[in-house]
């Protein structure tokens, strides 16, 4: 029987954190007792994550304005089930193309997907990019927005109107 859960490694019976006291959320599938794990991209406290429904509900400290903690709840929980029903979307369609969902399909199945992006076009990579980033700072966001405009410049310096995120490498 396969199952797809939420889980956060641990070592040695705590929950594994970054150096900003963090852990990745990640998605577990099991199938035939064998186990494979997806980032789901989310950074969060462990213990604001209920497992049960799925969700995480962020702690506001005194002061906090919560109206922007509220919105980046919202972000990161639409985030999490985004990746879960992609995932689910995955075993869902190899269960209809009669193949076993086996781990190693799965991970192919969508490892061949991530391929397919990298053919994308860099306008419109960068922006889903930046548009499903959450709790970038200020100065990331500028950083990013300066790297857009050169690329942006250099395009119209060689008169293209796009290029293909695999053209770009360390020539480029």
């Amino acid at each position: 029987m396969a199952s797809l859960n939420f889980y956060i490694r641990k070592d040695k019976g705590e929950f594994k954190i970054n150096s900003k006291g963090k852990s990745t959320l990640l998605l577990q599938y099991n199938h035939n007792s064998k186990v494979c794990y997806f980032s789901t991209g989310v950074q969060i406290n462990a213990e604001e994550f209920n497992f049960r429904k799925e969700q995480l509900k962020l702690k506001s400290p005194k002061g906090a304005d919560k109206i922007a903690i509220a919105k980046t709840e919202l972000n990161l929980n639409r985030q999490i089930l985004s990746k879960k029903e992609f995932i689910q979307t995955k075993i869902d369609e190899l269960i209809f193309e009669e193949i076993e969902p086996t781990v190693d399909m799965l991970r192919e199945r969508v490892n061949e997907i991530k391929k397919k992006k990298l053919d994308h076009d860099f306008q419109i990579c960068f922006e889903d990019f930046v548009k499903t980033k959450t709790g970038i700072s200020k100065t990331t966001l500028r950083n990013y927005k300066t790297m857009h405009s050169t690329v942006n410049r250099f395009l119209k310096f060689r008169k293209q109107k796009t290029i293909v995120i695999n053209e770009i490498d360390f020539r480029f």
